[in-house]
């Protein structure tokens, strides 16, 4: 079953998230959280979005984002 295309607002604030598959962590060491935050810098570089709330957690990455566009 095909899920419905999300609605996209510009401006709009969103709530990502992202589980590590089958309860396995995402982040294993201290290093891993560094080159995920690097990455996110250079992704909001690129987008012009801003991160208005985050938790990272072994298992899951939680952000709060706005889109300008």
């Amino acid at each position: 079953m095909s899920r419905r295309q999300r609605l996209h607002v510009p401006g709009g604030t969103y709530y990502v998230v992202q589980h590590g598959s089958t309860n396995r962590p995402i982040f294993t060491q201290p290093g891993d959280y560094q080159l995920f935050e690097r990455l996110l810098a250079a992704a909001l570089r690129r987008t012009s979005a801003r991160v208005h709330a985050y938790c990272w957690t072994p298992q899951a990455i939680h952000l709060a984002l706005q889109i300008d566009n």
